[in-house]
């Protein structure tokens, strides 16, 4: 089927911005289709393939205007956070949670009407559409794998990289007491966040960097460039994060770091404890009895540093996120 007529006057010119959602499931594992015009982009997280629009999380006017003009359109929907399970949800930001629950009211209101298939990476979400064809989706590995030479260094300072965006404060904040008494009892020990002067006041210390929050692009080019030896990963089990998909391992992999994770949202099946990360269950204590294990043991904090980049490559294959939507998508 040929693109609708109105599609012309809406496609934009020349790239846009998109969101992380879109780069990790959709645009770069399927960056080849949309050189070729067989996929077109619609708005920054919208694409049109004949007859179908897949939105990735978000859209705006264009999609709403392409959609009021082709009533035969079928919406593809993908959704990476659990908007339906924020009753009571403590763990967010009062801002953020407002955001999501109106991109919830949104897409009740507007998409969902339309919408004939959903995709996600968790089951819990697509739980909420039991009346819709639903599809799992995990996402690709879209950097490059650090090598691990830094983890080679001897005893030099060991570097710990907490890459959660304010999303996830409550489970930094979780850690912060413990984080902090293991740096003063390690001076060779660094920790860097993305958080900026959001981050609890124990940890604004001189071993830790704490990055202002970045776009997209400046985070690529961050980790790109970061090497680190220990990835934290802690997830509160509220009912937001049993929906987490498991993207931090793929971030652990660019910088070569050892994740260390809750057993909470995808990691509980994801991670093999000991092999290639580890799960760490209970309080804060645990936590650091487990950093501290790392300190002490430089080789095995390489060894599960380079199985984690083995198991990211494994289920963050582009090609299997491209398959999945040539499939979906008919093409």
């Amino acid at each position: 089927m040929a693109l609708p007529g109105v599609l012309a006057g809406l496609l934009p010119e020349g790239p846009r911005p998109e969101t992380p959602t879109t780069s990790l499931y959709f645009s770069e594992p399927m960056a080849e289709l949309l050189r070729q015009g067989t996929v077109q982009r619609l708005e920054p997280n919208v694409f049109v393939v004949q007859d179908k629009v897949v939105v990735m999380r978000h859209w705006s006017e264009p999609t709403r205007s392409l959609l009021a003009g082709a009533p035969e359109l079928q919406v593809i929907y993908f959704i990476d956070d659990d908007l339906w399970s924020l009753d009571g949800e403590q763990g967010l930001k009062a801002g953020y949670l407002g955001r999501l629950k109106r991109l919830a009211e949104a897409f009740e209101k507007e998409l969902r009407p339309r919408t004939t298939k959903v995709v996600s990476p968790s089951p819990r979400i697509l739980a909420h559409f039991p009346e819709l064809e639903s599809h799992i989706l995990a996402p690709a590995l879209i950097h490059a794998l650090a090598p691990l030479d830094h983890h080679d260094e001897g005893q030099g300072p060991v570097r710990m990289v907490f890459c959660g965006t304010a999303s996830h404060l409550a489970d930094l904040a979780f850690l912060s007491e413990g984080l902090a008494e293991l740096l003063k009892a390690h001076e060779g020990l660094h920790l860097t966040t993305f958080l900026g002067g959001q981050v609890p006041e124990v940890l604004k210390r001189a071993q830790c960097t704490h990055h202002e929050p970045q776009s997209w692009d400046e985070y690529r080019g961050t980790i790109a460039a970061g090497r680190f030896h220990i990835g934290l990963a802690p997830l509160t089990p509220t009912a937001f994060n049993l929906a987490r998909s498991g993207s931090r391992l793929l971030d652990h992999a660019a910088v070569g770091a050892a994740g260390l994770y809750s057993p909470v949202g995808a990691f509980a099946e994801l991670i093999e404890d000991g092999v290639d990360g580890r799960l760490i269950e209970g309080g804060p204590e645990a936590w650091t009895a487990a950093i501290s294990a790392l300190v002490e043991d430089r080789a095995l904090c390489r060894r599960l540093a380079l199985a984690g980049q083995a198991l990211a490559a494994r289920l963050g294959e582009p090609e299997r996120v491209s398959r999945f939507w040539s499939s979906l998508l008919g093409l």
